[in-house]
């Protein structure tokens, strides 16, 4: 979604499974929000979660990340 010329907010999901498997499958979802500093840089922020049905033994299910950056556009 675009709420002016400087900021947007965008989100977007996937899942993917194991061809020979379906019951092992990741999730991966993806929220940010940008704002334009000036014309060739933004401050982004982003929550990306990935879920893993069944994950490598002693690794959890889940992984949540929050990230905070600069975008430069060239």
């Amino acid at each position: 979604h675009k709420f002016n010329e400087r900021t947007k907010l965008w989100e977007s999901a996937d899942w993917v499974a194991q061809v020979d498997n379906i019951n092992n499958w990741v999730l991966n979802l993806e929220i940010g929000l940008s704002a334009a500093l000036t014309k060739a840089l933004a401050l982004q922020v982003k929550l990306l979660d990935t879920y893993d049905r069944e994950p490598v033994p002693g690794r959890r299910e889940n992984d949540l990340k929050l990230i905070a950056g600069l975008a430069y556009k060239f």
